[in-house]
């Protein structure tokens, strides 16, 4: 006899409380809300004009919402051979990274245009099914960062709140917070008991 069984993981789990407390405590939505999901797996919220996306890595989950798509990513800046951004990232990119003598700052320079790219297809609900050689980052001179795809401007904005970590939020709306909200476990571990 085969057995279906899901393994569990602690880091969806948690990201499941996480987009609950935000969706209810910070945007008084119903507890019964539904969500979909595209043919690419990015969940929705069902008849809602509000969308969200997650994202986790290491001890950090962000989630982003607003009320058009958009899209969020956070790495842990471990080390990686930049080499494979050759493959992976524009042509451009790949020499933006490597404009960097020094390793350390190759890394995070790599990192970097990683989170921005994956927020993109993230937001546009496509995940990794879209090539990320295909398109390219462009910064700004004023510092910002924006994706042209075939006419659609996309800007995006990093942040950086704790050691090692690196976070990108992408959307057609060239507005972004300056701060972002730090919630707890506890706060959401409380919040739940309430329930």
């Amino acid at each position: 006899m085969k057995e279906n069984i899901k393994p569990y993981n602690f880091g969806e789990f948690i990201s499941e409380l996480f987009l609950k407390y935000i969706l209810i405590k910070e945007y008084s939505l119903d507890s019964n809300f539904q969500l979909a999901h595209n043919k690419y797996g990015k969940p929705k919220l069902k008849n809602k004009n509000l969308f969200f996306n997650i994202s986790h890595s290491g001890v950090w989950i962000v989630c982003a919402v607003d009320s058009i798509p958009i899209g969020i990513d956070i790495e842990e800046m471990s080390y990686v051979d930049c080499s494979i951004a050759k493959k992976f990232l524009h042509i451009d990119e790949y020499y933006y990274i490597f404009d960097c003598k020094e390793k350390r700052k190759q890394i995070e320079s790599f990192y970097s245009m990683w989170t921005l790219k994956e927020s993109y297809v993230k937001e546009i609900g496509v995940g990794l099914s879209h090539r990320l050689n295909l398109f390219k980052v462009i910064k700004l001179i004023n510092g910002k960062w924006i994706i042209n795809d075939k006419g659609n401007i996309h800007h995006l904005k990093q942040y950086r709140f704790a050691p090692k970590y690196i976070m990108s939020v992408c959307t057609t709306r060239n507005k972004f917070p300056n701060t972002i909200s730090l919630i707890t476990f506890n706060q959401i571990e409380d919040f739940i008991k309430h329930q």
